[in-house]
């Protein structure tokens, strides 16, 4: 078993599998940031945002939304994707209500390397 810390080479850190034999794969992350002053139009799509993100929750590994320090906010979010395919995490964001509804200022959509995971270490 590969323990945390240790070397690897580039070519084994690709190929390698997790303890029940599958390969581990690199999900995509996706940053949004909302409008400035779109807490109105926030707030009437977080129904359909919520029930979009419900009906897919097999695909979504962690989300949320980013606040401030004292929990104020909701002026953006954060996605963790179960896919390795960047067309499925763009047309996964495109879908949601609060894009189609013209909330975000801007969407970043990037590959994210699980190096700790559920409170274990996977490099």
């Amino acid at each position: 078993m590969i323990r945390c810390g240790q070397v690897l080479s580039r070519v084994t850190r690709i190929a390698r599998r997790d303890s029940r034999n599958e390969e581990i794969h690199m999900p995509y992350m996706i940053k949004t940031l909302g409008k400035p002053d779109s807490e109105g139009l926030r707030m009437s799509l977080r129904p359909a945002h919520l029930e979009y993100l419900k009906s897919r929750r097999t695909m979504i590994l962690a989300a949320g939304a980013l606040l401030e320090d004292d929990g104020s906010g909701g002026n953006g979010g954060l996605l963790i994707l179960d896919t390795d395919d960047r067309a499925v995490a763009e047309a996964f964001i495109a879908a949601d209500p609060f894009t189609a509804g013209g909330l975000f200022a801007s969407i970043e959509v990037t590959r994210w390397r699980k190096a700790f995971f559920n409170f274990e270490c996977l490099l």
